[in-house]
Parts: C-alpha cells; structure tokens; sequence
C-alpha cells in the first residue's frame, strides 16, 4: 500500500501554525507560501517550515526579512 498524502506547514516562533497545505499527490505536490496569514502580512522574524510524508518528517528554519 502505497500512501501519497504530504502535509507542510509554516510555524512561527510561538507555536502558531500560519500556513498549512495537505496534499493527495505526494510526486506533483509543490506546495508555496506568499508570506501571509489569514490574508494579513507576516511580520520579519524567524518561522520554521515542516514537511510530512509517509515516513518522512523534517523541520528546518526559515528567515523572513522584507
């Protein structure tokens, strides 16, 4: 059985998740951010993005200077 589902996401420095994308399509899946949350622009500062899939996890940091 295979499983194709991928999750990622945007989190800032409290916690909050301010992007979030699932996908069925683990091969064509090409998920994007445009620096918003809520429709609202997200500040300068340091964010982490995570990936998920199968058995794959992976964090890592991200700086978001305007």
């Amino acid at each position: 059985e295979k499983c194709h589902f991928t999750e990622s996401g945007i989190i800032n420095r409290w916690g909050n998740v301010v992007f979030e994308e699932f996908s069925d399509d683990l091969i064509n899946n090409n998920p994007s951010w445009n620096g918003d949350s809520d429709g609202k622009p997200v500040s300068d500062g340091i964010y982490f993005y995570k990936l998920s899939a199968k058995n794959f996890i992976d964090t890592k940091r991200l700086v978001v200077i305007k």
